[in-house]
């Protein structure tokens, strides 16, 4: 709706999925729907999914550096692998 009122030249590189734990059956529904979700916005989903932790929201909160918080090299590896993703397009 966007792109067709406000943006025509708006395009969207795919759909990411963040705070994933992937172990609650309401993330393997999400999951499983995406694609769907993707086809009707003529886009595509990501491989790369980023892990919800509680480090993220402690940086976060704390308006620190996701890189430079402790015990958050998980989620700055999740950030990569989209990173190399987007470059292999």
């Amino acid at each position: 709706q966007i792109k067709k009122k406000l943006n025509p030249d708006l395009s969207l590189e795919g759909i990411l999925l963040v705070k994933y734990g992937g172990r609650a059956n309401l993330d393997k529904a999400v999951v499983d729907g995406l694609d769907d979700m993707a086809k009707r916005m003529e886009t595509k989903v990501f491989n790369t999914k980023v892990r919800e932790r509680v480090k993220l929201r402690e940086a976060q909160s704390q308006q620190q550096s996701v890189i430079d918080y402790p015990d958050t090299k998980d989620v700055v590896a999740d950030y990569r692998e989209l990173l190399k993703e987007i470059e292999l397009k």
